[in-house]
């Protein structure tokens, strides 16, 4: 799982990467980022979300075992 040093440094990498590229506008560098930033906000909600569903589902499962057995 990522750590947010490890994601704010790629991003670093990936600036100096375009930097060295010679992007010249802000226009262009929004976009080629954004995607990546939107993305991984996406994919840890998605982690959170499922996380938080299966530990509910286990205290389910566990309060079922108290009552029923």
């Amino acid at each position: 799982m990522l750590y947010w040093s490890q994601i704010w440094y790629g991003l670093g990498m990936y600036l100096v990467y375009i930097k060295k590229m010679a992007i010249p506008s802000f226009y262009n560098l929004f976009f080629y980022i954004c995607p990546y930033i939107f993305g991984g906000i996406i994919v840890e909600t998605c982690l959170l979300y499922r996380n938080l569903a299966m530990s509910f589902a286990f205290s389910l499962s566990e309060s079922a075992r108290i009552f029923c057995p």
